[in-house]
C-alpha cells in the first residue's frame, strides 16, 4: 500500500537529521520515493489548495520550497565565511568549505558570467563580495597570495623551482614570471608587485641566494658546513655547489662579496 503523507514526512525528517541537509538528493538510492515526494510537495505548493496544516508541518521541519535559491544562499554564506577567514574570495577550484564544493560552484558562476547567463542580481551579489571574474587575473592573485604565505613562513621569496605551495606549482610559476620579465613582456603592475615582495630577477643571483639559504639550513641542522660533495639538500646538489665555489676561490675567480658571505658561514 502507498505510504500516507505523515509517513513520508517522517521519512523526510529522518533524512534531514541523518544528512544534516534539508535538500533530498534525487539520486538517493535508499529511498527513491522520497525525492519524488519532495518534488510533488513543491509542485503542490505552487498550485493553490495545499493544506495549510501540511505547509506548516513541512516548514517547521525546514522544508525547502525553492532548492535553487536555497543552494545559492548556502554557497553565498560559505563564500562569506571563506572570505572572512582568508581575507579574499580567490577560492581554489578544488577547495571544499564545510564539505561543499565551494571552488567548483564559484567556477560555475564564472562560466555562467562568461556565457552571459548569470542573473544580474546574483552577479552584483558576487561582485560586492569581491569576486574576480577574470580567470587569468584570479590565477595571478592566487599565486601571489601563495607567494606571500611562502615569504611569511620562509623569510624570503627564493622559491625552489620544483616547490609546491598549497598544491600549486609556485616555483614553476615564478620561473615563468622571470622568463616573461626577461623577454620584456611582463606587465609593469605585476612586475612592481613582485619586486615589492623582494623577487630576485637575476636567475644566477637567485640561484646563489637559494644555495646560501640551503647552506644556512644545513649548518643550522648539522652545526657545520663540511658538506659531502654528493650531498643533496631539498633536492639540490648543495655539496657539488660548495665544491664549485671552493674551486672558484682557488682560481681567484670568486666574487669577493660572495667569498666573504661563505667565510662568515664557516666555509
Amino acid at each position: 500500500s502507498n505510504p500516507t503523507w505523515s509517513e513520508m514526512l517522517e521519512r523526510f525528517t529522518a533524512y534531514t537529521k541523518k544528512y544534516n541537509s534539508p535538500l533530498v538528493s534525487g539520486k538517493y538510492k535508499n529511498d527513491p520515493q522520497l525525492g519524488r515526494w519532495v518534488s510533488e510537495q513543491r509542485r503542490r505548493y505552487k498550485r493553490d489548495g495545499f493544506n495549510p496544516l501540511q505547509i506548516e508541518l513541512l516548514e517547521s521541519n525546514d522544508f525547502v520550497w525553492n532548492a535553487i535559491k536555497y543552494e545559492w544562499d548556502e554557497n553565498i554564506i560559505l563564500l562569506i565565511r571563506y572570505r572572512d577567514k582568508e581575507g579574499h574570495c580567490n577560492v581554489p577550484r578544488d577547495h571544499k568549505e564545510d564539505g561543499k564544493n565551494l571552488g567548483e560552484w564559484l567556477n560555475r558562476q564564472r562560466q555562467n558570467k562568461k556565457k552571459g547567463t548569470l542573473d544580474a542580481i546574483k552577479e552584483k551579489q558576487l561582485e560586492e563580495l569581491g569576486i574576480e571574474w577574470n580567470l587569468l587575473k584570479y590565477e595571478w592573485d592566487e599565486k601571489l597570495i601563495l607567494l606571500i604565505e611562502y615569504k611569511d613562513r620562509e623569510g624570503h621569496c627564493n622559491v625552489p623551482y620544483n616547490h609546491k605551495e598549497g598544491g600549486k606549482n609556485l616555483g614553476i610559476w615564478l620561473g615563468t614570471q622571470r622568463r616573461t620579465k626577461k623577454k620584456g613582456t611582463l606587465d609593469k603592475v605585476k612586475e612592481k608587485q613582485l619586486e615589492e615582495l623582494g623577487i630576485e630577477w637575476d636567475a644566477l643571483k637567485y640561484e646563489w641566494d637559494e644555495n646560501i639559504i640551503l647552506l644556512i639550513k644545513f649548518k643550522g641542522r648539522e652545526g657545520h658546513c663540511n658538506i659531502p660533495s654528493r650531498h643533496k639538500e631539498n633536492g639540490k646538489n648543495l655539496g657539488m655547489w660548495v665544491s664549485t665555489q671552493r674551486k672558484e676561490k682557488k682560481k681567484g675567480t670568486l666574487d669577493t662579496v660572495r667569498e666573504k658571505q661563505l667565510e662568515e658561514l664557516g666555509i
